[in-house]
């Protein structure tokens, strides 16, 4: 029927503040019909990521303070001359004191679009680049876990780098999050080592 057909076509649902803030964006670009200029705009600012660690990761440290962020931020805006609807979004994101998680919300906002069409991706994140053949297994991995009754999901698979993790890797994809870095590892070491303290 034509309601389950548009109950089929309606977007994902990410849970947690990173898909609130993508959800938000979304609905923002909608209704100011900028859905398509706003998407290559997360997809620019995304690359801008990958092309530039020192963006990336003035982006993800927690002891920048909020006023810097948010200063370097509207410049950056600024300068790549993009729309006011991605423009404040990005300031909103930095006001809030979630500039850490601005890439995160990104790639959610890129995973509803994604998921429009089909697609499934996964953003993975390492200490260092994944091989084609790693990748791979990991496609197959992650689609016995999570589509064991659709074999043939395509995950598309997108891999950066964040020495942070000290090792091992992180996944995000749609709502899901695992965390296999040796960084949460000495975490839990460290909290199980303070209890006795």
């Amino acid at each position: 029927s034509a309601a389950l057909a548009e109950a089929g076509a309606a977007k994902p649902v990410f849970h947690g503040p990173t898909g609130r803030y993508a959800h938000a964006l979304y609905n923002i670009a909608s209704k100011a019909s900028k859905l398509e200029e706003v998407t290559k705009e997360v997809a620019d600012f995304q690359e801008m990521r990958k092309r530039s660690p020192e963006l990336n990761s003035f982006l993800l440290n927690p002891t920048i303070p909020r006023g810097i962020k948010v200063a370097t931020l509207e410049a950056i805006v600024k300068k790549c001359g993009f729309s006011d609807v991605f423009a404040n979004f990005l300031l909103v994101v930095a006001e809030s004191g979630r500039a850490t998680e601005a890439p995160g919300i990104l790639q959610t906002f890129e995973d509803i679009r994604a998921s429009e069409k089909g697609e499934i991706t996964a953003l993975v994140r390492s200490t260092v680049p994944l091989t084609p053949w790693q990748i791979g297994l990991l496609q197959q991995r992650l689609t016995l876990r999570f589509f064991p009754d659709q074999p043939d999901t395509d995950i598309q698979v997108t891999n950066e780098i964040d020495p942070e993790l000290l090792g091992g890797l992180t996944i995000t994809m749609q709502d899901k999050f695992i965390d296999m870095s040796w960084k949460k590892e000495i975490k839990r070491l460290h909290d199980i080592l303070m209890e006795g303290v």
